[in-house]
């Protein structure tokens, strides 16, 4: 009698519950899939863009903000290179551009305190691209995971890292517009 539709009535809930558990997991899990292979065109195009300007370290903030403006999820983009690779700019040169939260606004300069990161530090001594852990971003842009990969001449030295920073914040925004 009633026991039984009661049950019967609770499997069903049940099972509708797990299928949409379900396909809202697989959705998230192939945004998360469409998320990092865009990071992955990315680090391609600004490899290529370091390389073909390596002699013009200027030109690499062209370079971070054309990244940040036709990607909202970038909130940080730096070019770091090793120990003393321009020397006339000091013994550490990372060419570095950040969205800052609160105002939008994207701000490009010079960082020099990068090379005890662990982003820096795991990309080099790994020599392949790196997921960190996801933290507050120092430069104002929230909470952030990094992505960082070494840049290598065509001998596969590694004369550079290139970091992203996806912000986590803007990452959620866009799963709860799209769902």
């Amino acid at each position: 009698g009633i026991f039984g539709i009661i049950v019967f009535s609770g499997r069903t809930v049940s099972r509708s519950i797990q299928r949409t558990t379900q396909s809202s997991l697989d959705t998230f899990l192939r945004d998360v899939e469409s998320l990092s292979g865009g990071v992955e065109v990315m680090e391609s195009f600004v490899a290529w863009q370091v390389s073909d300007h390596i002699n013009e370290p200027g030109y690499l903030s062209v370079v971070n903000e054309k990244l940040m403006q036709f990607n909202p999820l970038v909130s940080g983009v730096g070019i770091a290179f090793v120990e003393n690779f321009f020397a006339g700019h000091g013994q550490y040169f990372e060419q570095c551009t950040y969205r800052v939260e609160e105002t939008g606004e994207v701000v490009t300069g010079v960082c020099d305190d990068y090379a005890d990161k662990d982003w820096f530090v795991q990309s080099v001594t790994s020599g392949k691209g790196v997921w960190g852990e996801p933290h507050v971003s120092e430069h104002g842009g929230g909470n952030v995971v990094t992505y960082s990969s070494p840049i290598k001449k065509d001998d596969g030295t590694i004369y550079a890292v290139l970091s992203i920073d996806i912000s986590l914040d803007q990452f959620a925004k866009s799963l709860s517009k799209e769902h």
